[in-house]
């Protein structure tokens, strides 16, 4: 069993950040040196040891390539990642660039759909999103049953209703998401310019009336409330 000695700074009683030349400061930076020269943080999933610049402070559904996930495995060294070895949390730009790398290379679909729940933990405008127009990141379901992937140029429907999902399935080609999952996404595909592809913006519903006639009494009653109202 390997064992590491490592001395920990002692948190200061004083709000004020400590100098670059105090003790606490040289110790913090000796303990952090030591981490990245000789790759001291232990994956216990994958059984290797990685360095503190290849770590991120995430839980373990959040997957970046080439970073460890350390949250769930050390959730009481939160203190210890962030302001001694210099880890951070992921940012937006971290995880859209995660997902362009994952989109080129024949990804999973629940890979893909995980990633873009990560991003829109962020809220992400469309300017945030701008560089993905022309990522094939959107699992698309054919008529045939088989799957594609699709930027956001392709010719597929987004079902967001469950009556159109059933009334169009096996006709044309959708997002290869649930209705949850098109719920949950909805900043992200919004973001990308998508509710025109919205099934509910692209059916227009009518209602046929067979085998009725006009009442002309009835008419003239909603006329006369509809009137008092709008006047």
């Amino acid at each position: 069993m390997l064992r590491l000695s490592v001395t920990l700074p002692r948190h200061q009683e004083s709000s004020k950040q400590p100098s670059s030349g105090s003790p606490n400061h040289l110790c913090t930076d000796r303990n952090r040196l030591r981490f990245l020269e000789h790759s001291l943080v232990y994956d216990f999933n994958l059984l290797t040891w990685c360095s503190p610049s290849h770590c991120i402070w995430a839980a373990d559904n959040v997957q970046l390539p080439e970073k460890f996930s350390v949250a769930s495995q050390y959730p009481e060294q939160e203190s210890f990642f962030l302001h001694v070895l210099g880890v951070t949390a992921p940012k937006l730009r971290m995880y859209i660039t995660a997902l362009e790398q994952k989109a080129s290379d024949a990804p999973a679909k629940e890979d893909i759909k995980q990633m873009i729940r990560n991003i829109c933990q962020f809220a992400p405008s469309s300017e945030d999103l701008y560089g993905l127009l022309h990522c094939k990141c959107l699992p698309i379901r054919r008529p045939d049953g088989t799957q594609d992937w699709m930027d956001c140029d392709g010719e597929f429907a987004i079902v967001d209703r469950r009556e159109y999902g059933r009334l169009f399935s096996g006709d044309i080609n959708t997002l290869d998401f649930s209705l949850e999952d098109v719920h949950s996404s909805e900043t992200f595909l919004c973001g990308l310019g998508l509710r025109k592809k919205y099934l509910s913006h692209l059916v227009d519903t009518k209602t046929n009336a067979t085998g009725s006639s006009i009442d002309h009494v009835i008419t003239a009653d909603l006329r006369r409330k509809a009137y008092a109202i709008c006047r």
